[in-house]
């Protein structure tokens, strides 16, 4: 819809479909292929490039030496410690029946970065994103009954999450697949949420306020809660003697099918082939061996019926449920890694200095008194 106001050309897209609304040398789509600052994933992914390399791509715009991801490591690693007072907060939390997201927001909105001698030259950066993350890890040991445990500072970043998180050993194949999980979920262009921070960062508001926004846009069941639902719908459909039947009722009803579409990507999803690779070399129990083979015959199914792809969401559960998270989990992970990309967005949007304030079209009617 094209209209003319005050000698303005405006252009009404839905959901700001198509819209070219900020330019950013962050990350972009083309012809579905994903890039982090001109980099393709798939260069980043078969290089085995360590997600903290890619935390500072995306704060930088290049990859680090040696010896400044090292100290983004140690520095990110030393704020994984949680003081006794949040510890406290989040174990009455969780007692008192609050939900872990909640939580993680609540908690977060405490937090007042500082700068820090970490020497990676991002010390707000790193203090919130590890603190961010630690949270997330606590929350969930908590919610399993276990422990909450500190920081081993000689290990890489994401392998101190896996350890943070699950409290036992991992092999290094757990751990190359979990990297791999935290960088294909670190940014993708103008997602719902990182719109959210950028224009929250807009009005110039601490980075802390942009991950607030960047947490509450995500936590909706369209985004980043869409994984845990394909979990449950999946969970669903495997004790359907014929999950067809169930699915085409579903497409007759134009019942929404989680984990199937994209905004943008058209012809497929480029992260769904490396979670399928991960999935075909981890170690999985017969139960996710199971809904392996079920999500396939779905995913073949609804492409043979209705042209879907599937999305991200719709294998990282399994992934997930590999490592030992548990399902109502997977959007916290989600805003672990794509934190990352929400802090890089936020200081870039922030150094365009204006402010985001689309117009809308108005669609009421006008009435005079007279």
């Amino acid at each position: 819809m094209d209209g003319k106001g005050d000698s303005i050309i405006m252009t009404h897209s839905d959901g700001l479909k198509n819209i070219i609304v900020e330019t950013t040398e962050l990350s972009t789509i083309i012809n579905d292929n994903l890039y982090y600052c001109g980099y393709p994933i798939e260069d980043l992914l078969s290089d085995g490039t360590p997600f903290e390399s890619v935390i500072a791509l995306l704060w930088s715009k290049s990859l680090p030496t040696a010896e400044l991801r090292c100290a983004l490591n140690k520095s990110l690693n030393t704020h994984l410690h949680l003081s006794a007072d949040t510890v406290l907060a989040l174990t009455q939390g969780i007692h008192q029946g609050i939900d872990p997201y909640s939580l993680l927001i609540s908690r977060l909105a405490c937090f007042k970065a500082f700068p820090v001698s970490g020497g990676a030259g991002f010390d707000a950066e790193t203090a919130l994103l590890a603190h961010l993350s630690a949270l997330i890890c606590a929350l969930h040991r908590l919610t399993q009954h276990q422990p909450i445990l500190e920081p081993i500072q000689d290990r890489p970043f994401h392998e101190n999450l896996l350890y943070l998180l699950l409290g036992r050993a991992y092999t290094p194949l757990h751990a190359f697949h979990f990297n791999r999980m935290m960088i294909l979920h670190a940014d993708l262009e103008l997602n719902a949420s990182t719109f959210a921070v950028r224009i929250n960062a807009s009005t110039q508001a601490d980075l802390v306020s942009n991950l607030l926004c960047g947490l509450a846009t995500l936590r909706g069941p369209l985004h980043g809660g869409a994984c845990e639902r394909v979990w449950n719908m999946m969970t669903q459909l495997m004790q359907e003697n014929s999950f067809e039947e169930q699915l085409q009722e579903m497409l007759n009803h134009h019942e929404l099918i989680m984990g199937f579409g994209h905004r943008i990507f058209v012809r497929h999803d480029p992260r769904v082939s490396w979670i399928k690779d991960s999935l075909n070399h981890l170690d999985l129990t017969k139960s996710d061996q199971l809904r392996y083979q079920r999500s396939m015959e779905i995913e073949s199914f609804l492409a043979h019926e209705k042209g879907l792809i599937p999305n991200i969401d719709y294998y990282s559960g399994i992934v997930y449920h590999s490592f030992g998270v548990a399902p109502d989990f997977y959007p916290l992970l989600f805003a672990l890694s794509r934190s990352a990309g929400w802090i890089a967005h936020a200081n870039e949007q922030r150094s365009h200095a204006h402010i985001i304030h689309p117009r809308a079209a108005y669609t009421g009617s006008f009435h005079s008194r007279s």
